[in-house]
């Protein structure tokens, strides 16, 4: 994927429902039209289909993408060999935003971090720290400083061509995460002294508008509760969330 010789594809690792996540990159697909965005849905191993519906999930009004036309293309399933898939399509930036769930802990491992690292991704986790393997995802950040890979810009465009010539692993650009395995993360792990690393205390979720949102939730599932209507944002407990 992609286009000519300096061109971006931000691939983001999703679970759906994908309106309510989709306001978070509403701004950036604006701004920067040039940006691929491709996402995989985990709840379904069958392919999901935009035509078909999607998910009801709350959207913060005039943002989100309701219609789901921001991906350049949509991938499914939990298994290895759909999330290789995935992650094979010339990844610039992941964003990690799936619950932590039996089938999803250490969901980002050493094959996958490895498959990240022949375009020096750089990853970024507001899920749960225990989506990826900490161990691992250690090795290939430091593998990427010790291979000089540039981590002063997370912006810088990548020359698609040098990334072509060959597979090999280089590790990762960087990480941003805001969830660690464990919580809060001890004064003495490795983690810390990782020079190409930017934590923070598990706040992504955290914003002044949570309250009012969560109150807008609650009106609009009382208006569908009144018209006999489906209820949005419903925990399926069976996935365990």
């Amino acid at each position: 994927m992609g286009g000519g010789p300096h061109s971006k594809s931000e691939h983001m690792l999703v679970t759906l429902p994908f309106p309510a996540v989709a306001s978070i990159i509403d701004s950036i697909k604006k701004n920067h039209p040039q940006i691929k965005i491709t996402w995989i849905n985990i709840n379904e191993e069958e392919p999901f289909k935009v035509e078909h519906g999607l998910p009801d999930g709350y959207i913060v009004p005039g943002t989100g993408d309701p219609d789901g036309e921001f991906p350049s293309a949509w991938y499914s399933g939990l298994d290895k060999n759909a999330l290789h898939n995935f992650l094979a399509q010339d990844i610039d930036h992941l964003l990690i935003s799936v619950p932590l769930t039996k089938e999803t802990r250490h969901f980002i491992g050493k094959e996958e971090l490895a498959i990240l690292g022949r375009r020096s991704a750089f990853v970024s986790n507001i899920s749960r720290g225990q989506i990826i393997d900490q161990a691992a995802l250690i090795a290939a950040l430091e593998k990427g400083a010790d291979k000089g890979v540039n981590t002063s810009d997370t912006n810088e465009l990548i020359d698609e061509n040098k990334f072509a010539k060959d597979n090999e692993d280089k590790g990762l650009r960087g990480a941003a995460l805001d969830v660690t395995d464990p919580e809060p993360l001890p004064e003495d792990d490795p983690l810390w002294d990782v020079p190409n690393v930017i934590i923070t205390p598990h706040i992504s979720g955290a914003g002044v508008a949570y309250v009012q949102r969560a109150f807008e939730v609650l009106e609009v599932n009382l208006k569908r509760r009144e018209n006999g209507e489906k209820l949005i944002n419903v925990v399926d407990r069976k996935r365990g969330y």
